[in-house]
């Protein structure tokens, strides 16, 4: 389970107001606590007042530089994590700093999820108990669909440098139809969308596989549409646009939640077989097609389970077929 702790606190430190603005607003979006600085001798002042997980700091800037900075900080605040922005760096200027102790130098301009994945990467071997938020989801596979390509696109190319398996749909009908050919751990559904909505896919998706996990996307929140996507299976909503880590957040409770639940069915599975009861396996699951279990009689039992057209199941069965002895 992923522990959450305060935010990540960030020292950012650069002349370049407009960069030192937008890349700090960039940051808090995904969840960091930032404290701005405009030169060395305000960011020591800063060190003195607060304490930080991680520094960020320009190289290019009048009177203290950023190397004779990074110096300083490491004299007052041994241990502290100083990446250097530069586009003016050198080699040996990189070799020296990275043997006195620097983590990392990035050249301007950076992507701003190169430099969050870093800080959080420099924060959590700072602080252990911090993790990169989404961390259980690596490997997830997520349906999104929103007719907004625009929108699915983007969250696509952010969610899958988090290392989840992303699909687009960009209608219900589309899909339905992924969800009959795939298998996905959950999915990220717009309410308000043309001929199907959002809520109508919600059902037959349940239909087809209950133990999926869906969010739901609204622009237009009402307690009625939150009410009836809560009562058709929806896991939670959230408003568009969302923030991405409020996103991952939610999308990590809802991957848990459903792996908690899918481990207890087989669980209970399990010591019914053992117990000899061996009953029918309920639909929340959707487990694999046949199972083989051996009794200590040297019996095989077999449970196989039958997929019968969309939206439906036929029912588990249970039997017993002559394995060696």
């Amino acid at each position: 389970m992923t522990i959450r702790p305060s935010r990540i606190r960030m020292l950012l430190v650069d002349d370049e107001v407009d960069f030192l603005e937008s890349t700090s607003r960039a940051l808090e979006r995904r969840g960091f606590e930032v404290t701005r600085a405009q030169n060395g001798l305000s960011a020591l002042a800063e060190l003195e007042r607060e304490t930080f997980d991680i520094a960020v700091v320009d190289v290019k800037m009048p009177g203290m530089d950023g190397l004779e900075l990074f110096r300083t900080i490491r004299r007052r605040v041994p241990g502290l994590p100083v990446v250097i922005l530069t586009g003016h760096g050198t080699i040996r200027d990189a070799f020296q700093t990275t043997k006195e102790g620097l983590y990392q130098y990035l050249t301007k301009p950076c992507e701003i999820e190169e430099l969050a994945a870093l800080a959080r990467r420099a924060a959590a071997d700072r602080r252990p108990e911090i993790r990169d938020l989404g961390a259980d989801l690596k490997g997830a596979r997520v349906l999104l669909v929103d007719d907004e390509v625009e929108l699915t696109q983007s969250l696509a190319r952010v969610l899958g440098r988090r290392g989840l398996r992303v699909t687009t749909a960009s209608n219900g009908s589309e899909a339905l139809e992924l969800f009959r050919e795939r298998r996905f751990d959950l999915v990220v559904l717009d309410v308000k969308m043309p001929q199907l909505g959002g809520v109508e896919v919600l059902r037959r998706i349940k239909g087809v596989d209950p133990s999926v996990e869906v969010i739901l996307l609204t622009g237009h929140p009402s307690v009625r549409t939150a009410v009836e996507g809560l009562e058709s299976g929806a896991f939670d909503y959230l408003l568009k646009p969302p923030e991405i880590e409020t996103l991952l957040a939610k999308l990590e409770q809802a991957y848990l939640h459903r792996r908690d639940r899918l481990q207890q069915e087989r669980e209970a599975m399990l010591r019914e077989i053992v117990e000899g009861r061996a009953a029918p396996v309920k639909a929340a699951s959707r487990p694999l097609k046949k199972c083989f279990f051996r009794k200590s009689s040297g019996r095989m039992l077999t449970i196989s389970r039958v997929k019968d057209g969309f939206g439906q199941r036929a029912p588990c069965h249970a039997g017993e077929s002559r394995g060696d002895r």
